[in-house]
């Protein structure tokens, strides 16, 4: 797709004559989040994929999963076309000082219910700057590390929570896998809680519940969500020994 197609619509004419069809809708949507490249919203796979009518199929032999480019986006689960979400979403950007249901259910001829939903799909997508819904449900957060032999990596289990996670050899991705449904995985400078715990807000719905390790960097999570963890140093290792820890 050419990058005069990735511009931003001059006015609302334009827009509705440039979307007029699903199909280019969902190739201008798969353009913005993977510029070209699907990856699997189940494994993370970012590797080949197979196209398919209804979208595409994960390569990956331990996934084959099929999925759309809507799934893990604030459009998932919704029966309105793309192209009223563009329409919509352009007129609620435009109106800087607000914008109620009700109009919004005029001006696109949709129940007044509908018009919550997608306005409050809006609104965090303008508060979160993405696309992406976030994880929701049971996520368990942890860290990998890319690259070559470390020594005494994640040996001593008593001592996790301030040794292992060197990244002087190895380069860290940061992965949260929705429990039965999708995969966020980000590449990390570093695994401190000033660098981590951004990305959980960003990607973990504050309704859903987080099971991790008892690395210090996740400790704070308790303020905002309920957290599970899962404490290695005391013989744990399942996500159903996990010790909640409620919000405050």
């Amino acid at each position: 797709m050419c990058q005069s197609t990735l511009s931003h619509p001059e006015n609302l004419n334009d827009l509705q004559a440039r979307f007029s069809d699903e199909n280019v809708c969902k190739e201008y949507l798969a353009q913005l989040r993977w510029k070209g490249k699907p990856v699997c919203p189940y494994c993370g796979n970012n590797g080949k994929t197979y196209k398919i009518v209804t979208g595409y199929k994960c390569s990956n032999p331990e996934c084959y999963k099929k999925f759309s480019v809507l799934k893990g986006t604030i459009f998932e689960e919704s029966k309105i076309p793309l192209r009223v979400w563009f329409v919509a979403i352009y007129i609620v950007t435009a109106h800087k000082k607000g914008y109620a249901s009700h109009q919004l259910a005029r001006d696109l001829d949709v129940t007044q219910k509908t018009a919550w939903f997608m306005l409050q799909r809006i609104r965090y997508f303008m508060a979160e700057k993405t696309l992406e819904a976030p994880l929701k449900g049971i996520v368990e957060v942890d860290e990998t590390y890319i690259g070559g032999a470390e020594k005494n990596k994640h040996a001593n289990k008593k001592t996790a929570g301030t040794q292992g996670r060197s990244t002087k050899t190895k380069a860290p991705d940061f992965g949260m896998i929705e429990r039965g449904g999708r995969v966020v995985a980000v590449t990390v400078t570093s695994t401190t809680a000033k660098i981590l715990l951004p990305i959980i807000k960003e990607h973990v719905s504050i309704v859903a519940s987080i099971m991790t390790d008892e690395f210090r960097a996740y400790m704070n999570l308790h303020h905002q969500y309920q957290h599970g963890i899962v404490r290695h140093g005391e013989g744990q290792y399942k996500s159903g020994e996990a010790q909640l820890t409620p919000t405050h």
